[in-house]
């Protein structure tokens, strides 16, 4: 019911009605009677005004539908940003592990934990299902071109490390099993 409501062309029905209420009080009616004489002076007069206040409408429903699109561009820009944050925050905490693997340090099970919080059993089904990327995240954390992006991912999936999926017309890459 609130969708309907937030609605504009709800609120337009809204206002047509109400003004044929009036205009039906006041004691216009609509007839299709043939041997009915038409004054065109008031055809003329009555499409003057509706084009008047369909000039004042139509700008102030441009602004509310442009209102709208901002707001989804906002949301999805905050989306993406948190998304970043998440791979950013993970890429660290991972690249310190391997740092420590590479410098013949252990980890143990409590340091393991406290950087993923998942046991050593399932961190690789983790880390798997955690790398998803699409070709143009990639350009965009890469800094190089959409082209270049898609490439270099595309011959990853001839080399079969990973595969490719369109979801909702949309190419990702993740890690192969």
């Amino acid at each position: 019911m609130k969708r309907i409501l937030k609605s504009p062309l709800f609120w337009v029905l809204v206002v047509e009605i109400v003004i044929l209420m009036v205009l039906g009080l006041l004691g216009f009616r609509i007839t299709y009677n043939p041997n009915l004489i038409t004054d065109w002076d008031a055809v003329s007069a009555t499409a003057g005004w509706v084009s008047a206040i369909a000039t004042i409408c139509i700008p102030i429903v441009a602004v509310v539908f442009q209102n709208k699109l901002e707001q989804n561009k906002n949301e999805i820009g905050e989306a993406n940003k948190a998304t970043l944050a998440e791979l950013k925050k993970f890429k660290d905490k991972y690249s310190e592990i391997l740092e420590g693997l590479s410098n013949g340090n252990e980890i143990t099970q409590d340091r393991n934990e406290s950087f993923l919080d998942v046991s050593d059993e399932n961190l690789l089904d983790y880390i798997r299902a955690s790398i998803r990327i699409t070709a143009y995240d990639a350009a965009m954390y890469f800094g190089i071109s959409k082209g270049q992006a898609v490439a270099k991912l595309d011959s990853l999936v001839e080399q079969k490390l990973v595969m490719r999926r369109d979801v909702d017309g949309i190419g990702l890459y993740f890690l192969r099993k």
